[in-house]
């Protein structure tokens, strides 16, 4: 089973199935419009919130389909790969190979997710989670578990962005703050 993704950021798409709209995934509403660390993902069928991922900084990360806590775990000290208990009581793991995922059940592949092309170089394609027959069952955990994992690498490349940025030299009056321990041997920039 192939599920096409109508956006490249999976925390605001739609998944089709053949063409038809199966789950839509959107930021959880937050208040003074500041955008939440959470995420909702609703099915077509039945319709209504099927599961909700939540990013927390002090504390482990909750994904929760229809009520059910995955347990989403790290797999290692330092490894990127994450494990998931489903319903079925398997231990699942995705793991990132390049800018893809693998989903493993006993060290075998048993769905992926393609990132796609943006058709620059290539013909474009749209982002694609395969499920192999074994996980249809559980498609609904493997779709919130797959969008966590792409959201939860967003999310980190975005806080590396804020600590870099604030990391930088920033000017201040007519002296670079990197420069103030030169002023008083003469060497420094002056000026803005």
């Amino acid at each position: 089973m192939d599920l096409y993704s109508t956006e490249r950021n999976l925390a605001k798409t739609v998944f089709l199935e053949s063409g038809r709209p199966m789950y839509s995934t959107k930021y959880e509403n937050s208040l003074f419009g500041v955008q939440s660390k959470g995420i909702v993902i609703n099915s077509t069928n039945p319709v209504g919130r099927m599961a909700r991922i939540h990013f927390h900084s002090l504390k482990d990360d909750e994904v929760t389909v229809q009520g059910y806590d995955l347990r989403c775990r790290k797999a290692g000290m330092f490894s990127s790969a994450q494990t998931f208990v489903a319903s079925n009581s398997m231990t699942y793991k995705w793991k990132w190979s390049g800018s893809d995922l693998i989903l493993e059940r006993d060290g075998i592949s048993v769905g992926s997710f393609d990132h796609g092309s943006r058709g620059i170089l290539s013909k474009k394609q749209n982002p694609c989670l395969h499920l192999m027959p074994e996980v249809i069952p559980i498609r609904d955990e493997v779709v919130a578990t797959a969008v966590y994992m792409v959201a939860k690498k967003m999310y980190k490349k975005q806080e590396a962005k804020k600590q870099n940025a604030s990391k930088q030299t920033h000017k201040h009056g007519f002296f670079t703050v990197g420069d103030v321990g030169n002023i008083n041997g003469g060497v420094g920039n002056v000026g803005p």
